[in-house]
């Protein structure tokens, strides 16, 4: 029984377009029928030619009339420019240029997304061990691993104000700026690039570079990031509520002009 379209499952669709291109490939395969050039036989195998024994019938090979050889042509033409070779493969996305990038959108943390990062981090001007019990100081500004022991520089010991924890901040987000340029190959604004950037800046580079939110967003599905940015709120196999308004701030922050 035929599926309709809305009965299909997402994981099928590969399979189906996988047959179809298959099935394009055995008609093109075969001679193109003119008026001039009927059908042809397949050679007889030697022995079976004309006075020779009587062997099994030769197949036929079905001439393609030249509307359909077009047809096909158009066809296996759509499934190109929908993004994919002869193959099947993925075909590879088109890079922007490094200027290209930087004319399109930006390139470091803005003040508004410094000011994003700290509202989940938040602003700390003493020494406090982090959640993962590492000596942290400012806006998850981390001064050594490990819990505070003493040996932390002086000025540390001191206190910071809260315009020397932005200019940590600042300091330590371009690394994860620099990150999602390196591989974000379509154009950001600025909200953006803080949204990844506060993403990234949670949940390190690694990540990003294996999210399928990276895979979409670089086919230009700009849409589905806030999506993907919500399955990101796990740690230690909970889902944790602070994670849950990060990611869904993050996505609305993507999504804003």
């Amino acid at each position: 029984m035929a599926l309709s379209p809305e009965e299909i499952r997402p994981e099928q669709t590969d399979d189906i377009e996988h047959t179809v291109r298959t099935v394009l490939r055995d008609i093109l395969s075969r001679p193109s029928l003119t008026s001039e050039e009927p059908e042809r036989a397949a050679p007889a195998p030697a022995g079976q030619g004309d006075g020779g024994e009587t062997g099994p019938p030769t197949a036929v090979v079905p001439a393609l009339p030249p509307v359909l050889r077009n047809l096909c042509k158009a066809l296996a033409s759509f499934f190109e420019a929908m993004g994919r070779d002869q193959d099947g493969k993925e075909a590879e996305e088109p890079a922007f240029t490094e200027a290209e990038l930087e004319k399109a959108g930006a390139s470091r943390l803005s003040d508004n997304g410094a000011r994003f990062i700290a509202r989940f981090e938040g602003v700390r001007e003493k020494l406090y061990n982090d959640p993962a019990g590492h000596c942290t100081i400012g806006i998850g500004h981390l001064v050594h691993r490990g819990p505070c022991n003493g040996s932390e520089p002086a000025a540390f010991k001191r206190g910071i104000t809260k315009q020397q924890a932005y200019a940590l901040l600042r300091k330590d987000a371009q690394q994860f700026v620099d990150c999602v340029r390196k591989n974000v190959k379509v154009p950001l604004n600025q909200n953006q690039l803080d949204a990844l950037t506060s993403f990234t800046f949670n949940l390190g580079c690694g990540n990003l570079e294996r999210s399928t939110l990276l895979t979409k967003l670089n086919r230009g599905d700009y849409r589905s990031v806030p999506q993907e940015l919500n399955k990101w709120v796990y740690a230690g196999g909970k889902k944790l509520p602070g994670l849950v308004r990060r990611r869904k701030a993050e996505g609305a922050l993507f999504m804003k002009k």
